[in-house]
């Protein structure tokens, strides 16, 4: 008897914890974001941001459809080579990503999102864009760092980031090295909130990652 009024209490503690949290959209999210896994391709991408904005149509309260909308938008800017096109899929990223923080101002992966969308911002134009957009990258992954110093996805975008510094001003691939390595080991002990939170890059890591050991033996 004792042991079945403790379950039921704990069922009820955890009901009180999530039983606000909305779950019906994830199966739908969940196979946008599988089919934007299976390949690095541009209609995949349209797929998810087509997915995240049925979802808001009906769920405009939930922040990850607007994360993942952001996230679509941002990976069709790098899949283009059209410059009006990039600046047109930043914009509407940007959109969705300030509808996020909205629901969400304190989430650590909204700042990292943002620092990924100015890397967009900064393919446009490498050489104007970069002196407006890199520090307001570094900026938004020190946030980032501050909300959540175990998201790994921090240091992938860090260690991007010092990979493509000249050596003379401290970055490089011997620089980058210990960022990707911190990224690799922090992905390890990540643990996910569902099946549905972000979960991208450490894959690419792993590429950038042994890119730079080799480089530098």
């Amino acid at each position: 008897m004792k042991t079945f009024i403790f379950i039921l209490i704990t069922s009820l503690s955890t009901l009180t914890i999530y039983g606000n949290i909305d779950t019906t959209y994830y199966p739908l999210l969940k196979d946008g974001l599988k089919k934007a896994d299976s390949a690095y391709e541009f209609n995949n991408y349209l797929n998810l941001a087509y997915v995240c904005e049925r979802i808001i149509k009906v769920k405009n309260k939930e922040w990850l459809p607007y994360y993942y909308a952001a996230y679509a938008y941002i990976h069709m800017c790098f899949l283009v080579k059209d410059n009006n096109k990039k600046v047109s899929y930043c914009d509407k990223a940007q959109y969705y990503l300030d509808k996020a923080f909205e629901l969400q101002k304190d989430e650590s992966e909204l700042f990292v999102l943002q620092a990924l969308l100015y890397f967009g911002r900064m393919e446009v134009n490498p050489f104007i864009n970069g002196m407006e957009y890199y520090p307001k990258a570094k900026d938004a992954l020190k946030k980032a760092e501050i909300l959540n110093s175990d998201n790994p996805r921090i240091f992938y975008l860090r260690g991007q980031i010092l990979r493509n510094t000249p050596e003379f001003m401290g970055g490089g691939d011997e620089s980058a090295i210990p960022v990707f390595e911190t990224a690799l080991n922090k992905y390890e002990k990540f643990v996910l909130k569902s099946c549905v939170h972000p979960y991208w890059g450490k894959e690419h890591t792993m590429v950038l990652y042994k890119e730079c050991k080799n480089n530098i033996k």
